[in-house]
């Protein structure tokens, strides 16, 4: 059976280095979430603009991650 995808608007997360567990020693993260973002947005333009973004916040950026989402359909 044939499928088509359907692209939903993607989303770009921005994970921030807020600590050390002083208990665990693992590191703290907190994420920011940027919603509808355009599937054919090019993934240098989004982390040059996560990297613009992080300079505003007050955490140090840790990562940066692209969620991209589809609807399948049969054909």
């Amino acid at each position: 059976m044939p499928v088509n995808a359907n692209p939903y608007p993607s989303r770009l997360t921005l994970r921030l280095n807020a600590g050390t567990d002083p208990e665990s020693g693992r590191t703290i993260l907190r994420a920011v979430s940027f919603n509808n973002i355009r599937p054919q947005a090019s993934l240098e333009d989004l982390y040059a603009t996560a990297q613009d973004l992080a300079g505003l916040m007050e955490l140090t950026l840790y990562s940066v991650e692209k969620v991209d989402r589809s609807e399948l359909l049969s054909v």
